[in-house]
């Protein structure tokens, strides 16, 4: 699955609705303008009812927290919970704490990451719609950085798989040197 900025299919609605927590006078998380970014999965087969806020720091200039939010509360993975696969700073569990209440209070902000949800599906579903360029280009840098990313993966494991074997390559290297030297002495 790969995932898609809201404000990259929807720029002016985003300009308009993404939500912002000026939070002041903490000392965890510190005091600053936080952006709740959004992003959503544009498979118009997948209902997986979800949104993933990449959490970006005013006064850090990068994002600090990404946290995952399901909308159905019965679902297994139900959220809020900080996403296990991608950037945390030091201070994301007390910016989660912060925004699982503010999730839990504000009912018109959880309705409009849903109706968000429903336009990146409707959208991706429809392909006459103006934002279908945009969809398949991320599909395919999305597929380029997965295939970057299994061969990374692939060269670990090779690397992990040699490091752990090699006492017995190094025996057999020098086996092998001792064969070779034996049979040009002959």
């Amino acid at each position: 699955m790969y995932l898609i900025p809201f404000e990259l299919l929807f720029s002016e609605i985003a300009r308009q609705e993404t939500r912002s927590l000026t939070l002041i006078g903490n000392q965890m998380p510190p005091a600053s303008d936080y952006g709740l970014l959004e992003s959503y999965c544009p498979d118009p087969e997948c209902d997986c009812q979800r949104v993933i806020l990449n959490i970006v720091s005013r006064n850090e200039q990068k994002q600090v927290a990404t946290i995952n939010y399901g909308f159905d509360r019965s679902a297994q993975d139900a959220g809020p919970f900080l996403d296990p696969l991608n950037p945390q700073s030091a201070f994301a569990g007390a910016l989660l704490a912060v925004i699982a209440e503010h999730l839990e209070t504000d009912r018109a902000y959880v309705l409009r990451l849903k109706a968000h949800y429903a336009l990146v599906k409707a959208a991706a579903a429809d392909p006459k719609h103006p934002s279908q360029q945009k969809l398949t280009e991320w599909k395919a840098e999305g597929q380029r950085l997965r295939e970057t990313d299994e061969r990374t993966a692939g060269m670990r494991r090779a690397l992990r798989v040699i490091s752990e074997h090699e006492p017995a390559f190094k025996a057999l290297e020098r086996k092998t040197k001792k064969h070779r030297h034996t049979n040009a002495k002959r």
